[in-house]
């Protein structure tokens, strides 16, 4: 999925991401905005999907960092060799390839 130069290495997927992020946000601040304006006779059923949307929202916030870092990082062999280091740190080798 990630090689030396990219945090996400294939272009599919790297599309999906941002995809998935914009329509994640906009769609549930529609829907939290649609639910705070128009009050319902159904306050379990409005304070459901409430909270539903709301975490759909975070998670398209959480995407879409995934993708602005994926651009901020992109050819940064030193960000990707750190953070390969950091996770074998309890290792006496690292298994895998360096970034160089």
């Amino acid at each position: 999925m990630s090689s030396c130069n990219r945090m996400i290495e294939a272009s599919g997927p790297r599309q999906s991401i941002w995809l998935l992020g914009i329509l994640a946000v906009l769609g549930n601040l529609a829907v939290i905005a649609w639910r705070l304006i128009r009050r319902d006779d159904h306050p379990v059923q409005t304070c459901l999907l409430t909270n539903l949307a709301v975490s759909d929202f975070l998670m398209g916030v959480y995407l879409m960092i995934i993708a602005i870092k994926d651009l901020q990082w992109a050819g940064n062999k030193y960000f990707i060799d750190h953070v390969t280091y950091n996770l074998n740190f309890y290792h006496s080798n690292r298994y895998t390839r360096p970034c160089r």
